[in-house]
């Protein structure tokens, strides 16, 4: 069974962006960098590219940073639930 070599986790990710044009959301990948040590993600859901950030445990440590964020300029941003799945 390949299921049970594959694990998931529930994390918490802040969504800074969305975008019909992954180009354009560069330079917002670039300005996140110098914000935070936080891994950024560009992903793509149809039918929106989005940038995300992070990989947090708990909605609590997220809101830590989505107030960063805010201060610096990221208003609109929030947090999202977050399904990953990976190999064992």
């Amino acid at each position: 069974d390949w299921s049970s070599d594959v694990c998931s986790s529930d994390l918490y990710r802040i969504q800074v962006a969305t975008s019909t044009s992954e180009e354009s959301l560069i330079s917002i990948r670039t300005n996140l960098e110098k914000l935070t040590n936080e891994k950024i993600y560009i992903i793509f859901e149809l039918p929106n590219y989005k940038v995300r950030v992070g990989n947090y445990l708990n909605r609590k440590d997220a809101e830590v940073l989505l107030k960063k964020l805010s201060r610096n300029g990221y208003r609109y941003a929030w947090i999202v639930p977050t399904k990953i799945e990976r190999n064992n």
